[in-house]
Formats: C-alpha cells, sequence, structure tokens
C-alpha cells in the first residue's frame, strides 16, 4: 500500500564552515558544479523529537553520480540534519550561502507546494540556478507542477539510469531525449522520444555502507529487493511508472543482510512494492533465519498474503520479521476488477491466518471512496478486517494520484477530488460526500483512527502540546514548528493587535506550523477567540489539514490556537471548559 520511494535526495554532517558539506569520495575539479540534493520533511504536530526524513533517493542518485564519469564535474552537497528543522526563511539562507548550481528536489504530495515556493524564491536571488525535480509527484497530467515552470527539467518514475546524461547534457548545453524527462525550453515543457534505459537493480543499489553514510537511517536499513510491481492497481501509478521487474538474487540479498547486522542494523524494512514477487523469495527467507538467528534484527515488508504458504509464514517469523502489511482495500469484486486488483478473499484469509499462526503482526490496509464501492461494502470490509487475529487495521481515503490511471478516469467513474495534495476523494458514483463521512465514523468507531495528532489540551496551564521553540513575535525563531506566545492583562483590548499579528506570522513564514498561544492572566471574553479564529480561517490552508478527512475538513491542523492558564491564578471550571469547547471545534 505504501507508495514507492523515487531516488532524488540528501542530507548529512556539515564541514567545519557549518555549510553543507560535499559528498566524500568524489572526484572533484576546481571546477567542478555544485549539485544540491533536497527533500523537505513532511510536517506534523508530533512534539517528540523524532522525525523521519530518509534520503533515500537522494542516496541512490548520488551513488548513479559517482558510478558514472560526470562525478569530475559535479560536486554533491547535503544539508545538515537540523537544516530541514528551520523555517523557509533560514533555509533559504542556508541554500543561498553554499552557492548551489543545480538542485534536486524530491517532490511528494506533502512538500510539492512548499518546495516550489522555495525553489521560486532562491531563483529570484540565484537567477542561474538550474533545478531539477524528481519523485512520486513528477506526472505529466500533474494539476500545477508544469504550470509554475520552476523545473529546469523533470524526470518521470526512476532517476538512477538518467541522472548523469541530464547532467552530462546541462554540462554541454544539451537536452537528453528519453521519453520520462521534460525540458524546459522557451517557456513550454518537451518530453524526449527514446525510452528511458533501465538497469538491473544490483547495478543501481548503493552498497550497506554507503547507505549507512549517506542515508542517515541510524540503527534502521531500508532494503530493496526487487523492482516493479506485479499488481496493476488503478489509484497508483508505479505501475505505469516501470512495467518490467529486477531482482537481486538470494546471494546478493543475503550479502547485504549479513552486512548490515554486523555494521550493527537491528531493524530492516523491505521497501519492496511486493516483498514476495522476488523469484528467490523462500531462498531468502531460509537464509535470513540462519543469519539472524538470534532474532536481533527486526524486520518489516508488504506482501501477498494470498499467495502464502504456511511453511513461508513460519519462514518470515525465523527470519525476523514481525509486521507485514497486506493491502486489501476492498472486499467487493466489481470493485477490485475496476482497480485491477484480482484477489481471492479465501486465500487472503488464509494468508493472514498463517501469518498469525506464526506469531506475526498483521497491518491490513483497506481503502474508501473506491469507485463502485458502497457505504455496505466499507463497513463489511471493517467488520471482517477487525475479526481478523493478531490484524492491526487502517483504512486509507482514495486519492487522486497524478499520474494514475484512477485520475485519468475521475470522470467516467464520477469521482470529484480535491485539486490539491493530497488530491482526496470527496464524492464517487456510489457514494456522495456525506456518505464518505459516515464510513469515516464507522471506521474511526471501529478501529479507533485518528488523523495527525490530535491536540490533547487546548486550555491549561501546562500544555503538553507546544512546540520546543516559543517566541513572542513573527520574526523570531527559526524552526518550521513553532509557538508564538501572546502575554498580558487584558489581551481582548489587544485583539485586534493580536489578530493582525497571526496574519502577519502567516504571511511571513506560510508553510511552517504556527501555534498561537494566549498567556493569559484573567478569564478573557470567548469573543477574543472567535475573532482569532475567524482569522485563522481566512489564512490559505495547508497540507497538514486537508489530510484531516472529511468529517473534520472544517478543523486546522496546521496553524492552532492555545489558551495557557498563569500559574498562581484562579480560573473557574466553567470558563476554562467553554474555552476549550470553542477552540476545539475550531482546531484539531
Amino acid at each position: 500500500m505504501t507508495q514507492p520511494q523515487i531516488p532524488k535526495l540528501n542530507t548529512a554532517k556539515s564541514g567545519r564552515d557549518g555549510a553543507p558539506s560535499p559528498s566524500s569520495g568524489s572526484t572533484l575539479t576546481s571546477m567542478a558544479r555544485k549539485i544540491l540534493f533536497l527533500q523537505l520533511p513532511q510536517l506534523d504536530n508530533d512534539v517528540s523529537p523524532e522525525h523521519e526524513n530518509t534520503p533515500l533517493a537522494a542516496c541512490y542518485l548520488q551513488y548513479a553520480l559517482q558510478q558514472s564519469s560526470e562525478r569530475a564535474f559535479y560536486r554533491a552537497l547535503r544539508l545538515r540534519p537540523a537544516d530541514e528543522e528551520l523555517d523557509d526563511a533560514h533555509l533559504l539562507r542556508r541554500i543561498v550561502a553554499t552557492k548551489p548550481d543545480l538542485i534536486a528536489c524530491t517532490l511528494y504530495l506533502w512538500n510539492i507546494e512548499r518546495t516550489l515556493d522555495l525553489i521560486a524564491r532562491l531563483k529570484e536571488i540565484l537567477p542561474r540556478l538550474v533545478v531539477l525535480a524528481g519523485g512520486p509527484e513528477v506526472a505529466r497530467d500533474h494539476p500545477f507542477l508544469f504550470r509554475r515552470r520552476l523545473a529546469d527539467v523533470a524526470a518521470i518514475g526512476e532517476g538512477e539510469p538518467v541522472i548523469a546524461e541530464i547532467l552530462r547534457a546541462i554540462r554541454l548545453k544539451k537536452r537528453t531525449d528519453f521519453q520520462n524527462v521534460a525540458w524546459l525550453v522557451r517557456g513550454h515543457y518537451r518530453w524526449g522520444k527514446q525510452p528511458r534505459p533501465e538497469k538491473p537493480l544490483r547495478e543501481m543499489l548503493p552498497p550497506p555502507s554507503w547507505l549507512r553514510r549517506h542515508a542517515r537511517t541510524g540503527d534502521m536499513a531500508c532494503l530493496e529487493t526487487t523492482r516493479g510491481c506485479p499488481m496493476h492497481c488503478a489509484y497508483c501509478s508505479y505501475n505505469q511508472q516501470r512495467t518490467r521487474h529486477t531482482s537481486l538474487t538470494a546471494k546478493e540479498t543475503l550479502a547485504i543482510i549479513r552486512k548490515l547486522k554486523a555494521s550493527g542494523v537491528n531493524e530492516i524494512r523491505f521497501i519492496d512494492p511486493t516483498f514476495n514477487a522476488n523469484p528467490a523469495f523462500d531462498e531468502i527467507l531460509q537464509g535470513m533465519g540462519e543469519i539472524n538467528h538470534d532474532q536481533s534484527m527486526k524486520c518489516f515488508a508488504e506482501l501477498r498474503a494470498d499467495r502464502l504458504t504456511l511453511d513461508q509464514a513460519r519462514a518470515l517469523a525465523r527470519a525476523g520479521f514481525v509486521d507485514i502489511e497486506v493491502g486489501v482495500q476492498s472486499l467487493n469484486p466489481s470493485v477490485l476488477r475496476t482497480i485491477h486488483r484480482p484477489l481471492s478473499i479465501a486465500a487472503l484469509d488464509r494468508g493472514i491466518r498463517f501469518l498469525a499462526a506464526a506469531g506475526i503482526q498483521v497491518t491490513l490496509d483497506l481503502m474508501y471512496g473506491l469507485p463502485g464501492q458502497t457505504l455496505k461494502d466499507i463497513k463489511q470490509a471493517v467488520l471482517w478486517a477487525t475479526g481478523r487475529r493478531r490484524v492491526r487495521v487502517q483504512c486509507l481515503q482514495t486519492l487522486l494520484l497524478p499520474g494514475t490511471e484512477l485520475r485519468q478516469k475521475r470522470q467516467l467513474h464520477a469521482l470529484e477530488a480535491e485539486d490539491r495534495p493530497p488530491y482526496s476523494v470527496l464524492a464517487t458514483d456510489r457514494m456522495p460526500t456525506d456518505h464518505l463521512a459516515q464510513a469515516e465514523a464507522f471506521i474511526e468507531q471501529a478501529i479507533g483512527a485518528q488523523y495527525d495528532c490530535p491536540a490533547q489540551q487546548f486550555v491549561g496551564r501546562n500544555l503538553p502540546d507546544l512546540f520546543p521553540e516559543q517566541v513572542d513575535a513573527p520574526q523570531l525563531g527559526q524552526t518550521h514548528r513553532r509557538a508564538m506566545i501572546f502575554r498580558g492583562s487584558d489581551l481582548f483590548v489587544q485583539q485586534r493587535q493580536i489578530a493582525i499579528q497571526l496574519q502577519q506570522a502567516v504571511a511571513h513564514e506560510p508553510h511552517i506550523l504556527w501555534q498561537f498561544v494566549l498567556a493569559v492572566e484573567q478569564e478573557e471574553p470567548l469573543d477574543l477567540l472567535e475573532l482569532l479564529i475567524q482569522t485563522l480561517q481566512q489564512c490559505p490552508r495547508l497540507p497538514l489539514d486537508h489530510f484531516l478527512g472529511l468529517r473534520r475538513r472544517h478543523l486546522l491542523a496546521g496553524r492552532r490556537l492555545f489558551i495557557q492558564l498563569k500559574k498562581g491564578r484562579r480560573f473557574s471550571r466553567s470558563w476554562t471548559a467553554a474555552a476549550e469547547e470553542v477552540l476545539r471545534s475550531a482546531f484539531h
């Protein structure tokens, strides 16, 4: 169910001057052009210190560049991990200070709008900057990417086979002629005509030492054993980007796993779209059982349970697999035919029971908002899934992702969806919006699903959801998650000034997550909250707001309002309860 990660990014430790540092091991000339790999992180309201933005894409691309003759002409740069926490203004300064000649950015639905706005500002300061765009968001039918004309080169699908040729063409002031690569020429994009080159996975996959050094995965490693997917799901673009399969042999896979174990890795995530599509699946499991006999490495993968035998389930357990993700999407045969997912429910159920008997946790993926699906279908699928043993259920709203068959046939299926990320389906041929909202309510009640990180408390002396960085003015601070505190003995009198400061803060940093905190010394009129809520509702919404689902479309998650009660002062329960209710009705 996870969308394949298309290589294009990197970050790591800085040089002594605090600027992004060059890729180690590069052969450089004094005139080497600097290429910065950029992948902006997904922002959420989680206040824990751990936030994952694994730069696998750039790692793969840097390796491809290192293996080519173009390595003598380019110097690869990567941002420091701390740079990924910066707001746009400080990130802009950091990038400008490096004076990159090229930027290769990885575009996902959660970062594309912020990335493009950052690129636009960079091009104003660095007019000769060349921008390469890749990642899952690059598709010919994208609703706004190509209209903005910010990418000088855009590549669909895998970047490793073409990155060196693209860089060579840029250096020689020429263009490639690949079907999956578009060049901006006099304000219009021109696509090539020749099939893109394809390479065996073994030639594209960086060695474990390179992955650990460049991908910043710590004690966790991502491992790919197969490119290509046997499924042709209408809602996924991967099968349209790559139609052929290439796999590592069991010997090659096991050699990597041995090195990962020796290096201290304690978790391996197999990022194959379908792990048991590898022809050497059984041999790999047998070898992993021997290598990981002490179960010191915990493994995760996605596979087809309807093709699984009891012996394979037991072999998965011996190999150290503790969680297996299984895509189901729907139990309705007609719906499955429409989205091209042939499935035997009996065989699927049998495979899940095999995994449960082997002691493996199963994560079942369901979807709502598929063409032909009804509210009854969704309820039946959820009840069936929650009735399975050792099963965790996640139910995802259907997205009309760029480059997918479902998006191309949206009119045929009467699919209504947002044209901004995440492109959520709002109505279908069989389900109006209110039915989809009812489906969400049923799902939440059945599986306890939550969207993002809902605030535990909006009003209190100690607010557990506040971001670590807390400032008193919009221009202060430097991170992309910031709390702004308003203090005073009578904030109601200052309500107009506070509203203006909220607008200024959002205008100053429109893409970061804001928390606006009223540090009150007395019970302020609730009209103050209403005015500030209205002010924030008038601001353009963030991608995080659109991830809340249909039932919470009226709420804001990316910019929230809190009340901090001054210690030592008494506040009535009725007032704090009323304030909490007002804020909870407007924010997530």
